[in-house]
């Protein structure tokens, strides 16, 4: 798809940051105390790091790239849960509960995970309150963002779904720029994944919203416009912004 006038002139003009995951992400200093425990995987574009049904026996922490978290049916259809970004951490459900891995996790973007053996990892938890607490938030989030997941799939138009989905990606995935619009780096297909609906049919909804001046569309980005839908506010967290929506669409 051709970038649209007013997403060219944006990229050329506003500095992007890079998005902040600092309520997903595990503080630096934990992820530090287990490097020694780990050992180090590079993964490229396209590589499958687990696939549904797995027993894992280890859990990963993203240092770099981009991870997609796909929940496929027994048909073959996938559905984008999110984005892994880095300092976040995935696997401790199957690691801890030997429960089967619920999602297949994807390579977006090149990049490498540090994978801690279940005995070192659960001897790293004994000895490191902070360690422990940190997975506590960080299992705390995960089930508050399954209920809002649930609670979008019975939204009752696509419509809906659609601009829930796009608040709930950029409050995770966003990039801010100086003038407080919010730039997601995901296509139209992924859109239609995360929400379940036809490529088509979301596709004639964000040139809707494009109209109406709420988003600009470009090639495999989506950048929303500040000053018609929502209040973004950016926080300065050490050299990244991100953004917070306080409402949703």
């Amino acid at each position: 798809m051709t970038p649209s006038k007013l997403d060219s002139r944006s990229n050329a003009t506003h500095d992007i940051s890079e998005p902040s995951t600092s309520a997903y992400a595990l503080p630096t200093g934990t992820i530090d105390s287990l490097r020694p425990l780990a050992r180090r995987r590079t993964w490229h574009q396209g590589d499958t790091v687990v696939n549904c049904g797995t027993l894992v026996d280890h859990v990963s922490v993203c240092v770099s790239g981009r991870f997609r978290v796909v929940l496929s049916s027994a048909t073959g259809k996938a559905m984008l849960i999110r984005f892994l970004g880095e300092g976040e951490l995935f696997g401790v459900p199957s690691v801890i509960a030997l429960t089967p891995f619920p999602t297949d996790v994807v390579c977006d973007r090149d990049g490498e995970t540090l994978e801690v053996p279940r005995q070192a990892f659960e001897q790293a938890i004994k000895g490191h309150p902070d360690l422990a607490l940190a997975l506590i938030k960080s299992l705390s989030i995960r089930v508050t963002e399954l209920f809002s997941l649930m609670e979008d799939d019975l939204l009752p138009s696509l419509s809906a779904r659609v601009q829930q989905c796009l608040s709930r990606l950029a409050s995770h995935n966003g990039q801010v720029d100086n003038a407080g619009n919010v730039s997601l780096n995901l296509s139209q297909q992924d859109i239609a994944q995360a929400v379940n609906g036809s490529r088509q049919k979301v596709n004639q909804e964000l040139k809707r919203l494009e109209r109406e001046g709420v988003l600009a569309l470009g090639y495999r980005n989506i950048t929303l416009l500040k000053q018609t839908v929502f209040n973004v506010s950016v926080t300065q967290n050490a050299n990244c912004k991100s953004a917070t929506l306080s409402r949703s669409l």
